[in-house]
């Protein structure tokens, strides 16, 4: 390489680190405000909007949990029989569990498609989705009459849909490298009120729709019944899956893998950005 070819190079890394460095401080004085978690030890008795039984913490709410389902099994019997006589007892109950796995979902949206289309896919009593299976748990737990919105969903659907690129300056001031505002936007097109308003109606069947989420703060797996809130009021409800679905579009998934490969200088931005969390 000839010395002017490496001045170039040179004085382009020194323009690039101190565009980095001037981002980095801009950003510090104006960043975005995160307000306080709740201590560990009191966060499962945090609640949504007061309802008692929409939230389980997996890790320390186990005979909730157990309750939530007799509860579930006293609503089914009485949906099936309002005098409470069933001589052969409840029917055999089908459980799904959905995994996550990023676009890789569309497998089992393609999977719970063409079950139906066998003519053996069973109705489900309780329906539980983490990551992109929480996408698609709504759908499963309706039934094939939402397979239409279900394939709509992951069919067709571009990177353009789901997140669009921020700029290193424009990230700066946002909470995330990327815009999820178009994954936002897809699922407002399917998931509205008269399907919170459906998930209603089965809820009071006894059955159950479990989303699994994650406490960064606490580190900790927790289990919303978000059927407990369509139920209680369809109002709420609908504001909360507004809430859901935007908090979802400003979030993505990094895998393992994806997040050794990161760029030198987005390391660098989380390495200063830690230490000066630390000094809060």
């Amino acid at each position: 390489m000839s010395l002017d070819r490496r001045l170039i190079t040179s004085r382009r890394y020194a323009f690039q680190a101190v565009g980095l460095l001037t981002t980095m401080l801009v950003a510090g004085c104006g960043g975005l405000e995160r307000a306080p978690s709740a201590p560990a030890d009191v966060a499962d008795q945090s609640s949504v909007l007061g309802i008692p039984n929409a939230r389980f913490y997996a890790d320390t709410q186990a005979t909730a949990i157990a309750q939530e389902a007799l509860r579930a099994l006293d609503r089914e019997r009485a949906a099936l029989s309002p005098r409470g006589d069933l001589p052969g007892g409840l029917p055999p109950a089908n459980l799904l569990a959905l995994s996550g796995g990023s676009d890789d979902g569309a497998f089992g949206a393609g999977l719970l498609v063409g079950w139906t289309d066998s003519g053996r896919r069973p109705e489900f009593k309780l329906v539980s989705g983490v990551s992109t299976g929480s996408l698609i748990a709504p759908f499963a737990f309706l039934g094939s009459a939402y397979d239409a919105q279900l394939r709509a969903v992951y069919v067709g659907v571009t990177p353009g849909d789901i997140f669009e690129k921020r700029s290193l300056i424009t990230a700066a001031f946002h909470e995330s490298l990327a815009d999820t505002t178009p994954l936002f936007r897809l699922i407002s097109r399917y998931v509205d009120e008269a399907m919170l308003a459906a998930i209603a109606r089965e809820y009071s069947k006894g059955r159950l729709l479990l989303i699994g989420t994650t406490n960064l703060d606490n580190r900790s797996f927790e289990h919303n019944d978000e059927v407990n809130i369509a139920f209680r009021d369809p109002e709420v409800a609908a504001r909360i899956m507004r809430d859901l679905t935007a908090d979802m579009a400003r979030s993505r998934e990094i895998e393992r893998a994806a997040w050794r490969r990161r760029p030198s200088w987005e390391k660098l931005i989380g390495t200063v950005a830690w230490i000066l969390e630390r000094q809060q």
